[in-house]
Formats: C-alpha cells, sequence, structure tokens
C-alpha cells in the first residue's frame, strides 16, 4: 500500500542554532542511509524530513508537533529538551503519533505505555552522584537554584529525597 510514496517525518528542533549541524545531519546522512536501506529492503519508498524548530520554547514545540499532524504526519523526532518533550506528549499519546526524543533526559518523563521513545538515559544518575559529592564533602545544609521545568524538577525530586537519606 505504500508502493512510490514518500513517507514524511517531522524533524522538530529545538532552537535556530541546532539546523546548522541538524540539518546537514539529515540530508547527509539520515535520509541518504534511510532510503538505501529502504531500497535494499525492497521497498518502492521515500523518507522525507520536514526540518522545522521550535524557538527554544516548550509551547512553541507543541504547536509544531500539532502542525505536523495537521499535514497528517505522525512521526516526529523532536522533544530534545525535556521542556518540550513533556509540553507535546499528552498531544502525541492522544492522537495516536510517536516522538522520538534524542536527547530528553528528565526521570519525570519515564512513563508506562506512552508514545514518547527516548534514545538517550535518563537523569535518575544524576542526582544520586551530586548527592554522594556534597555528603562527601561534609555539606550538611543546600540551596537550590534549578529550572522549573521537567528537567529540573526531576533532577531536584530525586537530589531532595538521595541528600536526606545521606
Amino acid at each position: 500500500p505504500l508502493e512510490g510514496r514518500v513517507l514524511k517525518y517531522g524533524d522538530l528542533y529545538a532552537t535556530t542554532s541546532e539546523l546548522e549541524t541538524g540539518v546537514p545531519l539529515a540530508e547527509e546522512i539520515t535520509l541518504k542511509d534511510i532510503n538505501a536501506f529502504a531500497e535494499q529492503l525492497g521497498y518502492d519508498v521515500e523518507f522525507e524530513a520536514l526540518v522545522d524548530e521550535s524557538a527554544g520554547q516548550a509551547a512553541s514545540h507543541l504547536e509544531k508537533v500539532q502542525g505536523y499532524k495537521s499535514m497528517d504526519v505522525n512521526l516526529v523526532i523532536g522533544g530534545r529538551w525535556s521542556s518540550m518533550a513533556q509540553a507535546a506528549l499528552s498531544y502525541v499519546d492522544q492522537n495516536d503519533m510517536l516522538m522520538f526524543s534524542p536527547s530528553s533526559t528528565s526521570p519525570l518523563l519515564a512513563i508506562p505505555d506512552d508514545n514518547l521513545f527516548r534514545l538517550c538515559p535518563i537523569d535518575t544518575l544524576q542526582a544520586p552522584a551530586m548527592a554522594e559529592m556534597l555528603w562527601s564533602y561534609g555539606i550538611e545544609a543546600v540551596i537550590i537554584m534549578q529550572t522549573g521545568d521537567a528537567y529540573g524538577d526531576g533532577v531536584y525530586n530525586i537530589l531532595e529525597t538521595e541528600y536526606t537519606d545521606r
């Protein structure tokens, strides 16, 4: 049923500066490899990346994901920041989309049976290492300054427990 079709996926970067390396990567490596692999398997399809960026804003990321859905694009490589993945995840789940994140690390997004597939490990090991370091230096009190997003909240929640346990 896909014979002769162009299969489009969203490639959504967090910022404009990421496009400088991301676009050549997509065009010169990723798409060439995917299309060569499909041809090797005998599939008469071509993959195409619809590249965009979110201006460093989670709300903009969600809007771009919704825009992809309106074009019947159901696979997005995006959610590059945990806050962006979190902002779009409910929409992705509710609309039977898939989001692959190459860089979201917040433990708050380790949700069973969702449609977010993260391609790197989560930050659950970062907070225990910080707690151990602080404790080993004899530091008995800490003032935390953090980002109020999925990344910062996730690391803080684990750090508070780990540090208190020591």
